[in-house]
């Protein structure tokens, strides 16, 4: 786990979501529009993505902390918006997925 770890963020800056692309000049408004969408999107994507492996390791400090940065953006939009819900629910099943290891499929002890 570790050793996938440090070779995936390796000198990378912590960050919530970061995508690189090439930007060409809008025609219009509506183009502009779906740029954006499709970018809020991405961020998305990835966030989620990011979130499900968290899940997978059962590692509930670097989704606490991924919650804490998500929180803390400055931006206010639909997609930060959810991007809190898609860190919530993935903290609910990263401890719905330990009481299931610790309680046994039935949740009873």
């Amino acid at each position: 786990r570790e050793v996938l770890e440090k070779s995936l963020f390796a000198g990378k800056k912590p960050q919530v979501v970061a995508l690189w692309r090439s930007e060409v000049a809008a025609a219009s408004l509506e183009a502009l529009d779906a740029d954006f969408r499709k970018y809020d999107r991405s961020r998305l994507k990835h966030l989620a993505l990011y979130a499900d492996v968290l899940v997978d390791l059962a590692d509930h400090g670097a989704l606490r902390k991924l919650a804490q940065q998500v929180a803390a953006a400055k931006e206010i939009s639909r997609c930060t918006d959810a991007m809190v819900d898609v860190v919530a629910n993935a903290r609910i099943r990263a401890v719905l997925d330990l009481l299931e290891d610790e309680d046994g499929p039935t949740g009873r002890g």
